[in-house]
Formats: structure tokens, sequence, C-alpha cells
């Protein structure tokens, strides 16, 4: 997947919303999980998932063309859950 993650990357950074839908797919179960792991609560760690793909939208915090800054970008979560 690392080429093709990296063309949703790029994609994405331009503004595609199917390239970033495409990531979100990708990783929402470990950034869930991440968090999860962190509040110890299902809905908690939902609104934490569903905050950090949001925030990763709109800073576009997506590293231009590394294949494993989604995944990165997404462990944000834990900063987030810890930190909110």
């Amino acid at each position: 997947m690392p080429g093709n993650e990296t063309t949703l990357i790029h994609r994405a950074q331009k503004g595609d919303h199917d390239a970033f839908a495409a990531l979100v797919d990708e990783h929402q179960r470990y950034v869930f999980n991440l968090a999860l792991r962190i509040v110890k609560d299902e809905n908690e760690a939902l609104d934490l998932a569903q905050e950090t793909f949001v925030r990763a939208w709109r800073r576009s915090r997506i590293s231009r063309g590394s294949p494993n800054s989604a995944p990165g970008c997404f462990a944000s979560s834990q900063t987030y859950a810890i930190n909110p």
C-alpha cells in the first residue's frame, strides 16, 4: 500500500475528499483503538478519533511524500486524548 498511500496523501493535500476518505478508511481502526486504550471509554474514543481526522483534514498535517506519514499524523490522537 505504500505507493498507493503516497498517491492518496498527495491527492488529499490538494483537497481531494475521496482520497482523504480512503486514508480514513485505512487508518480509522488504528486511531480508534489507540484512543480507546488511552481513554477507556468507547464513545469518547469515537469522538477523539473523529476529531483527529477532522483536525488532520483542516490542518493538512499529512507530511508530503512520506509513505508512513498518515499513521504518524493520525497518531496525534494520542496527544489529543491526553491534552484535548
